[in-house]
């Protein structure tokens, strides 16, 4: 059985070690009031960016510091043409500055057969797969896992917007519905491209990212598209995403995603 992306790491007891990580990571932030996403602030952005942050309704929000979501879908962890699609749940919990995530999700692949994971990114990044929480299948870091899950993170602001204001984020226009973000940390930067309609909405971003193929490292494109865009509280955004490599056999989706809540400036993961 070959297990493929998206990056999990993964402990016994994975669902409370992830979020055992994720309060650590809250409460590690600093107290502070967040300040409002302001016009001018926004008026910084290329137009794209500007159109998206408007459409999103993110103009006069808080800036956003702490998130966290839960999500359903279904993935599959072959790459053959064929490969089956399984049922997926998920949570997920993010800080800003730094720009860190911890990702916990459930693949059922039969009535009592299960692969939990935690995906993170904290300065660094890596992968490790337990079958039943148990059996430890894969364990993956270093400066490729390093740049692909800065790469996720990156694809991932589209939930909280107002981190296109953060200085580590230099954005430069394309064209008129295309703007690249590249962004800078500690153990490395990364680049992307977003794809927005004329009203704003995101549709699709496209980056380099790493991966295996056949056992070798290797750079290939990566996309995820965006659709579905609902209300979360305040904010309009979107609900339903879909990850794709593009290998040399051709495009394979991966992961299908619907985002069931969102939270934004929370200090606290979920209970149950």
């Amino acid at each position: 059985m070959k297990f493929q992306e998206d990056h999990f790491i993964v402990f016994v007891s994975a669902k409370q070690q992830a979020r055992r990580q994720a309060q650590a990571l809250f409460d590690s932030l600093p107290a502070a009031a967040p300040e409002i996403v302001t016009e001018d602030l926004v008026r910084q952005l290329p137009d794209p960016v500007q159109r998206f942050m408007r459409y999103s309704h993110v103009i006069g929000a808080p800036m956003t510091r702490t998130v966290r979501l839960k999500q359903t879908g279904h993935f599959r962890i072959s790459e053959k043409p064929n490969a089956a699609w399984y049922p997926l749940t998920a949570e997920q919990y993010y800080s800003i500055r730094p720009p860190a995530f911890i990702w916990f999700g459930s693949i059922k692949l039969a009535p009592l057969l299960s692969v939990q994971g935690v995906d993170v990114f904290h300065g660094h990044g890596s992968l490790v797969i337990k079958l039943l929480g148990l059996i430890k299948v894969v364990n993956y870091h270093g400066p490729q896992a390093d740049q692909a899950e800065l790469v996720r993170y990156l694809s991932e602001i589209i939930w909280f917007p107002a981190a296109c204001l953060q200085p580590e984020l230099r954005w430069e226009p394309i064209d008129h519905l295309t703007a690249r973000a590249t962004l800078t940390c500690p153990t490395g930067v990364v680049s992307g491209d977003f794809h927005f309609d004329e009203q704003g909405a995101l549709k699709m971003f496209v980056a380099q990212r790493e991966h295996d193929v056949d056992g070798r490292p290797s750079a290939l494109t990566w996309s995820a598209t965006a659709s579905q865009y609902r209300s979360y509280g305040d904010l309009f955004l979107t609900g339903r995403g879909e990850a794709l490599w593009h290998l040399p056999s051709g495009q394979f989706p991966y992961a299908r995603l619907d985002v069931t809540t969102i939270e934004h400036n929370v200090t606290s993961v979920y209970a149950s």
